[in-house]
């Protein structure tokens, strides 16, 4: 069973030495990148990276680029439209920013609350960005 971030937290503070805790396979993602890590969700959920593009509001060449690993990143704000066009998990999300290279959602942020708030409740990208433009918040799709 996979472990949560708290428990791997508590670990890293009881441990004995670095070494220890990379030892432990569990403590730590799979190496992979963007590409293959896109192409993992697309197959858990049977779609297309068409289906993907037209989710996310994103052109469709600019997704297949991605997937095919010519494009090995992108912006956390387009990261962000293809989480929440593929309504991904919490999880599923900040693992997709940590292939992307780029940092978490952190609830403290307001802009990254709003996106936590679209992916718990199942929000279109159209919407999401709609509620950001709201807020005044900046959009994520302009």
């Amino acid at each position: 069973m996979e472990k949560d971030t708290a428990e791997i937290a508590h670990e890293i503070k009881n441990a004995k030495s670095p070494e220890a805790l990379l030892q432990d396979p569990e403590n730590s993602l799979p190496p992979m990148t963007l590409a293959e890590y896109l192409t993992q969700l697309l197959d858990e959920r049977k779609m297309t990276r068409s289906q993907m593009a037209r989710a996310a509001s994103i052109k469709d060449t600019y997704c297949c680029h991605l997937v095919d690993g010519r494009k090995k990143s992108t912006s956390r704000p387009k990261l962000l439209a293809i989480a929440v066009g593929l309504s991904l998990s919490e999880k599923e999300t900040q693992r997709l920013l940590y292939y992307g290279g780029h940092p978490p959602l952190y609830p403290r942020a307001d802009w990254d609350k709003i996106i936590l708030y679209a992916l718990q409740h199942h929000l279109s990208v159209i919407d999401t960005n709609i509620m950001l433009i709201k807020l005044n918040l900046q959009p994520y799709l302009e």
